[in-house]
């Protein structure tokens, strides 16, 4: 698992590239830390929430719902070696 793992809407630039136009190219980063994860705002036009609020920084943990422009995603550690995030549709 990366450090440091940029989500927004540029291929190039970001590791995981959401093909949203209301994502940022540059929308998110989750930096994994010591004391585990955290998300953090990139300065995005629609913003960042975690678990239904918007945030600037705020710490991760498993099943937290992510949204970010008209997509939602939600970390999950399946395996205690492998951590990913799923994306999850829009009802």
């Amino acid at each position: 698992f990366k450090e440091d793992i940029l989500i927004g809407r540029h291929p190039t630039l970001a590791d995981v590239v959401l093909a949203d136009p209301t994502v940022s190219a540059r929308h998110a980063r989750i930096l994994r830390q010591a004391t585990g994860f955290q998300l953090l705002d990139l300065g995005s036009t629609n913003g960042t929430y975690l678990n239904g609020k918007r945030i600037q920084e705020g710490a991760l943990h498993e099943n937290d719902v992510i949204r970010l422009g008209a997509t939602t995603l939600v970390l999950q550690f399946p395996r205690a070696s492998q951590h990913t995030l799923a994306t999850r549709g829009e009802d």
